[in-house]
């Protein structure tokens, strides 16, 4: 039977590989190899690593989110998805300001019985200026769905949205113990993965490793997105930990 500090020991250690240090990769869109020697996250002499890969914001479902030239408040807006057209004519409704085009917009994409059947819509402030300046949409169901975003008086609007897919490729830094050289960074490591929406979480070995970098090249949205739809950047969360092989 082990003593109690055998045991407490043992908890220690299941209770540091269970609590990663999670850290964010600053450089989360990168579709290239890492451009310096202390690009991606480092691993803190880890002998385990998490790494968890978010192309959605939420991955049970898509979001885009549409914004609107601040002083356009005339003219008709378009927001397509699936093939289900929603208009919001500025000129007739008479906004007063962008965020009356915001409302004007959200409420017309709700009151459509067939585009609220794919999405919600919601009129938010993301710029913190306590004026919603977007409309938020989301995903009624998990599956993926297309938009595009259009103005009758070929104004500049814009739809951000998750991308659907991507390749992964991880770039390992070696780590190397006092009085020797670690090799030149950084070594690939050989593998392409290709990633839908659901976004992976993998437990990596780390053993020997000092730093991790996560490319993510090949981005996609939905194949029916329109030209106004840019991607939004996915979130590359990286954990170092300790083994909970005891």
């Amino acid at each position: 039977m082990a003593d109690i500090y055998t045991t407490a020991t043992q908890l220690a250690i299941l209770q540091a590989g269970r609590t990663p240090v999670w850290q964010i990769q600053a450089d989360a869109g990168s579709s290239a190899a890492p451009a310096a020697a202390d690009s991606g996250a480092y691993l803190d002499k880890a002998t385990r690593v998490l790494l968890h890969v978010s192309l959605r914001e939420q991955a049970h479902r898509r979001t885009v989110r549409l914004t609107v030239p601040v002083n356009l408040l005339t003219g008709d807006y378009v927001v397509t998805i699936n093939a289900v057209t929603v208009t919001y004519n500025a000129t007739a409704a008479a906004p007063a300001d962008a965020q009356a085009v915001i409302d004007g917009l959200a409420a017309a994409i709700v009151a459509s019985g067939t585009a609220s059947a794919i999405v919600t819509a919601t009129a938010v402030d993301t710029g913190g200026a306590a004026t919603r300046d977007t409309v938020l949409l989301r995903g009624v169901g998990e599956a993926s769905y297309s938009v595009n975003f259009t103005h009758s008086g070929a104004a500049v609007v814009a739809a951000a949205a998750d991308a659907d897919t991507a390749n992964m490729r991880l770039w390992w830094a070696m780590g190397a113990r006092s009085g020797s050289v670690a090799p030149v960074p950084w070594a690939w490591s050989g593998e392409l993965c290709a990633l839908d929406y659901r976004g992976p979480v993998v437990r990596l070995d780390s053993a020997g490793m000092d730093r991790l970098f996560v490319e993510l090249s090949d981005r996609a949205g939905n194949a029916s997105d329109g030209g106004a739809v840019t991607l939004i950047t996915p979130v590359i969360s990286i954990g170092p930990a300790l083994t909970e092989i005891l």
